[in-house]
């Protein structure tokens, strides 16, 4: 039995569960087969579109398969869901300021620091934003 067989199974009896499509995305993130966690973390997503953990990890699989555009978007809506986060905020913050998007990045990248103020590459990542803002 292929490796496939198991999670295609578990697919067909369960297309409807978000816990399972997210679990999936989860793992297949986590073994670097983004390809297969786009799919089924837009599956979860599709399902509950307001969980920031499958969303957040999408916009992150989506920027390993260089989505950026696509990633923007997600990690944007992310942020919106999970306000007390800061993971989401810095990893938003990060990607606007490698599309340049300077005006996005500075708010998104205070409020990381703001969350978790010893965050050593936040407030690293935040004096470049600043310094591209010419703040």
């Amino acid at each position: 039995m292929s490796d496939q067989q198991p999670r295609n199974r578990a697919s067909d009896l369960a297309p409807d569960h978000a816990h399972y499509h997210r679990a999936l995305g989860l793992l297949l993130f986590d073994t670097r087969d983004f390809p297969g966690a786009i799919s089924a973390l837009r599956r979860a997503a599709q399902l509950v579109p307001d969980d920031g953990l499958t969303l957040h990890r999408l916009g992150l699989a989506l920027i390993e398969t260089g989505d950026r555009t696509e990633a923007f978007d997600v990690l944007q809506n992310c942020i919106a869901l999970a306000p007390n986060n800061a993971a989401p905020y810095f990893d938003f913050g990060r990607l606007a300021l490698q599309l340049e998007h300077v005006e996005a990045a500075l708010p998104a990248l205070r409020q990381a620091v703001a969350l978790r103020p010893d965050d050593d590459e936040a407030l690293t990542l935040l004096g470049t934003a600043c310094e591209a803002a010419g703040d």
